[in-house]
């Protein structure tokens, strides 16, 4: 993503919340080649959308840092410890 390309993955990857299906990439069933070369098609047949959302997986991917990720882990123990 921080390349400018799409990516296309599976929920099992953890991938669900880094990628926004068909915007920045796509997110395909497990155990599912067909999904994938579906995908890997349509990028080949869609350049100039593929151009798009390689924009768009490059501004996810710089949003995404670590200071980011340390907060969200921070929030979660903090909303735990209040449960």
């Amino acid at each position: 993503m921080v390349c400018g390309l799409p990516v296309i993955a599976t929920k099992n990857a953890g991938a669900d919340d880094l990628i926004t299906d068909g915007e920045t990439g796509f997110l395909v069933p497990i155990r599912s080649p067909e999904a994938i070369a579906d995908r890997i098609d349509w990028c080949a047949s869609n350049r100039t959308a593929v151009s798009g959302m390689g924009i768009a997986a490059q501004t996810r991917a710089r949003a995404l840092t670590w200071a980011g990720y340390g907060e969200k882990i921070v929030a979660a123990v903090r909303e735990l410890i209040q449960a």
